[in-house]
């Protein structure tokens, strides 16, 4: 039980540094945004690559943030019915829906994101804008998102396997 727990507490670790890290990304999204609404609307001088920049920083915030916030229970969630559950029976539910809707498809996306990126990288695929931003290093990331989230429903399901054995004991 004790590697469970260091295991647990080594996947949570790796991905509340990673999360403290994105986190940052919203500043330069930020002052990016704020930016280019100054240029637009004081100085009437938009510019088109501002767009594409903003949506690949929100991405790269978006894509690596999400395991931290699973791990951090702050995914949205229906409750319908799970919060009338017991905690025994909230743990079993989570532990089919994770292994069903989480972890089996993180890997089946990790291998296809990966297949995405490669090929992307292939044709060092840009933007359609007149600018042509490289878009094939934030494809990169896609596979490493899922891997990521691979770990953490990983670290929620054996937390949910030890929250049983704690209550059966």
């Amino acid at each position: 039980m004790r590697t469970v727990e260091r295991l647990i507490s080594i996947f949570d670790a790796i991905l509340e540094w990673i999360g403290r890290i994105t986190e940052w990304l919203l500043v330069p999204l930020m002052l990016l945004l704020v930016g280019e609404v100054i240029m637009r609307r004081i100085f009437d001088s938009p510019h088109m690559w501002v767009g594409a920049i903003a949506t690949q920083i929100y991405s790269l915030h978006f894509l690596l943030y999400s395991s931290t916030a699973l791990i951090k229970d702050a995914h949205v969630r229906v409750d319908i019915l799970y919060y009338r559950l017991s905690p025994k029976k909230k743990a079993i539910f989570d532990l089919i829906t994770y292994s069903i809707m989480l972890i089996l498809p993180s890997l089946f996306f990790a291998r296809e994101g990966y297949k995405y990126a490669a090929i992307a990288w292939a044709r060092r695929e840009v933007t359609q804008t007149i600018d042509r931003i490289p878009i094939y290093p934030i494809k990169t990331v896609i596979p490493i998102a899922f891997i990521l989230l691979f770990i953490a429903g990983l670290s929620e399901f054996l937390k949910k396997i030890a929250e049983l054995q704690k209550e059966d004991v």
